[in-house]
């Protein structure tokens, strides 16, 4: 008796992934409640631009990169869930590579480097020079993206913990053009 109830558990708990792995596939995701905020910055918005520092204190400003599609990614080390962010950022950089991905990791320098060596990041995990850049940029959850155009404004945003979440969000970056044309 028990074993029939936990088996059909089972099987609804993987229905119901299979759905919202297919919502995910198919574009964004919607609720209908007025109240369900992702957070992040809206889209459309500007995005603020900010300085950071990477593990070998090089410098950079995010309106440096102005001009071109960019992937922000916001992690926490000692996130689980960031660590398959890193992966996944690792697995598009060794097939592809026609967005740039910078990574922001909400930690002090020391903790961000940490993180970086432990996980093999392949990119730079920058760490922003100011407190306020999380609040700044309304980040709830950890791993969270935005996609930026070459304007700053934000196309696309949300959690990207999922092949799934961070292929929707790559779908947004034009490919660049080859240079053997």
């Amino acid at each position: 008796m028990w074993g029939l109830v936990v088996g059909e558990t089972l099987l609804l708990l993987l229905l119901l992934r299979a759905l919202g792995a297919l919502k995910l596939q198919n574009g964004r995701v919607q609720d209908s409640s007025p109240s369900y905020d992702i957070g992040g910055l809206k889209i459309g918005d500007i995005a603020p631009s900010f300085a950071a520092k990477d593990e070998h204190g090089h410098m950079m400003d995010l309106a440096e990169s102005d001009e071109k599609f960019r992937i922000l990614i916001f992690l926490k080390p000692g996130c689980s869930a960031c660590s398959d962010a890193i992966a996944l950022v690792n697995e598009y950089l060794e097939r592809e590579n026609h967005a740039d991905v910078y990574i922001f990791g909400l930690a002090d320098q020391d903790a961000n480097a940490s993180y970086a060596a432990q996980y093999f990041l392949r990119v730079p995990l920058w760490t922003p020079l100011t407190s306020s850049c999380e609040k700044m940029y309304d980040i709830r959850a950890v791993p969270f993206a935005f996609v930026l155009d070459e304007t700053r404004a934000i196309k696309d945003k949300g959690v990207v913990s999922h092949p799934l979440q961070f292929e929707r969000l790559l779908k947004l970056v034009p490919e660049r053009m080859s240079s053997s044309s």
